[in-house]
């Protein structure tokens, strides 16, 4: 009879550890979680231009913008970006809510164009793009 009440006893505290340490490992997935959710993403293969947008969203609202990645044949390269017909260097720019027009453009290359791109507040966007070669002699 001892014996059964010892068991009973333990039972508990078993399962008691079991719960907590469910809680414990639910948290740290939770916290380790990417601090950015993909919420859209769209690509676009023609003969003149190829490129891929891929929409997050920031869930500490700290960045609202682009950035950009632009590859041709030979690796990357750094293009010329125009955002709404402002021509800018670099390859990440923080962006306003609204619709823009982007051109992506690089000597010798076929131009891309993003038209009527949205960008909400916390939209982080990654655009990966490919350049083609563009035909100098017709």
């Amino acid at each position: 009879m001892k014996e059964t009440l010892e068991e009973v006893r333990k039972a508990p505290r078993a399962t008691h550890n079991i719960v907590i340490l469910f809680v414990i490992s639910i948290i740290v997935l939770t916290a380790c979680k990417s601090s950015y959710e993909r919420i859209y993403e769209r690509a676009n293969s023609s003969i003149t231009s190829t490129y891929t947008i891929k929409k997050f969203k920031s869930k500490s609202g700290l960045f609202t913008g682009v950035h950009f990645n632009t590859h041709d044949s030979l690796g990357n390269i750094d293009a010329l970006i125009q955002i709404n017909k402002v021509n800018l260097e670099g390859k990440t720019f923080s962006l306003s809510k609204g619709t823009h027009n982007i051109k992506i453009a690089f000597i010798g290359k076929k131009t891309v164009e993003i038209k009527r791109l949205k960008v909400n507040v916390n939209d982080s966007i990654v655009i990966k793009t490919f350049l083609k070669n563009a035909n100098l002699i017709d």
